[in-house]
C-alpha cells in the first residue's frame, strides 16, 4: 500500500508542459500499468489528450506503448492502442500468442488523423 500512495503523489505532483518529450519522460519513467494508467488520466485532465490532439502529439506522449491497430471503422477512422500493461507472450502455440491484461486506452482518429474520441477500458475478450 505505501508503494500505491508514493506513485500517486508523485503522478498527482507532476504538471505537464507543452513538450511532449517531458510528457513522454514521465509515462515511460512509469513502472507499472496502473502508474502509466494514473499518467494517462492526467494527461486528460490536463489537456493533452483531448478531441482534436494530432496522431504525432499522442505517439509522441505515449511512445512504444502506443500502436494504430491497423483497423478502421465504418466512418473512417483510425483506431489506437495504448497498452498500459506488458504484454504477455506465450511460449507455446498452445498458449496463444498475446495475453492482455489490466487497463487500456484506445483512440479513434479522424482520416485527417486527428482524435475524434477515446475511451479507457479494462475489459478483455
Amino acid at each position: 500500500m505505501k508503494t500505491l500512495f508514493a506513485a500517486y503523489l508523485v503522478i498527482a505532483s507532476c504538471t505537464f508542459a507543452a513538450d511532449s518529450t517531458t510528457m513522454q519522460d514521465v509515462f515511460l519513467k512509469s513502472v507499472s500499468g496502473q502508474e502509466r494508467r494514473n499518467v494517462c488520466i492526467k494527461y486528460i485532465d490536463e489537456g493533452v489528450l483531448k478531441r482534436g490532439t494530432s496522431l504525432q502529439e499522442v505517439q509522441k506522449a505515449f511512445g512504444p506503448f502506443f500502436r494504430l491497430t491497423g483497423g478502421k471503422t465504418d466512418q473512417g477512422l483510425k483506431i489506437g492502442l495504448v497498452q498500459f500493461e506488458e504484454v504477455t507472450r506465450g511460449s507455446t502455440p498452445e498458449e496463444g500468442s498475446a495475453g492482455y491484461t489490466g487497463w487500456y486506452l484506445v483512440i479513434h482518429f479522424s482520416g485527417a488523423g486527428i482524435v475524434d474520441y477515446y475511451y479507457l477500458t479494462n475489459l478483455h475478450k
